[in-house]
């Protein structure tokens, strides 16, 4: 087998971090293509070259972000603004939970969750409390699940009969990471939801909390399945155990 030396191995790893600085374009010249792009595919490529390779660009993006050339670049930045962690955004961040554009909403609540602030919560419930769109419903939940929220239940078990499943199924996920086991009787409501995966939520939360085994598939790699066995196990161990339920008698 061949063996470079160490002069031809040298000049290999130059060659490529030269390769590599080709790709990496200047942040400036990056900036200006996404001011000037209005193609959002495009954009998008554009931001996550600047994500990847200039980590000090979230003064930039703060700056894009509240002065937008268009709607897009606006909720674009604030989502590179997450992902680069730029904690200094977070004032702006907040009052963008009120801004009228749906994504604006979701995206900063994503961004918030990524800077981990957790003196953003109080403006997070309220967002949740008045929110109607599904998928900033779903982007605020995880936000105040990731942030550990508790004091979020309340506001989240309000919203858990969105009309659409997957909505919540993300719910009943940020509701089963804060939840304790005084929660489980709201969950056991959620195991009849008539969504198979959402049920599976629920019944995974009851086992967690319950020390129960409802028996789920142990999955690997690969397509596992909503896991209707455990579920209809947790259904009917909460019709045998539901009218009694202390959370105290129970291991």
């Amino acid at each position: 087998m061949y063996r470079p030396t160490a002069k031809v191995a040298i000049a290999l790893i130059a060659y490529l971090m030269l390769l590599g600085a080709a790709f990496a374009q200047d942040l400036n010249s990056l900036l200006l293509q996404f001011v000037g792009e209005r193609d959002r595919a495009s954009r998008e490529l554009v931001l996550e070259n600047i994500v990847e390779h200039h980590p000090d660009a979230g003064p930039a993006l703060l700056n894009i972000a509240q002065n937008p050339p268009d709607p897009d670049a606006q909720w674009l930045a604030i989502r590179g603004i997450g992902r680069l962690k730029y904690e200094e955004a977070a004032p702006f961040l907040k009052r963008c939970l009120s801004s009228k554009s749906a994504y604006v909403r979701a995206n900063s609540a994503a961004a918030l969750r990524g800077i981990h602030d957790t003196s953003a919560i109080p403006n997070l419930i309220v967002l949740l409390t008045r929110e109607e769109d599904s998928g900033v419903i779903e982007q605020t939940a995880l936000a105040l699940s990731m942030l550990d929220a508790k004091e979020a239940l309340l506001a989240l078990k309000d919203k858990a009969g969105n009309p659409s499943p997957q909505t919540r199924g993300w719910i009943i996920q940020a509701i089963v990471h804060l939840a304790s086991r005084e929660d489980v009787p709201f969950l056991a409501g959620c195991l009849f939801d008539g969504d198979a995966t959402v049920e599976a939520f629920a019944a995974r939360g009851m086992e967690q909390l319950t020390g129960e085994d409802f028996r789920f598939a142990r999955c690997g790699p690969g397509p596992c399945g909503c896991g209707e066995e455990g579920v209809r196990n947790a259904q009917r161990w909460w019709k045998a155990h539901g009218g009694e339920w202390q959370p105290d008698n129970v291991r």
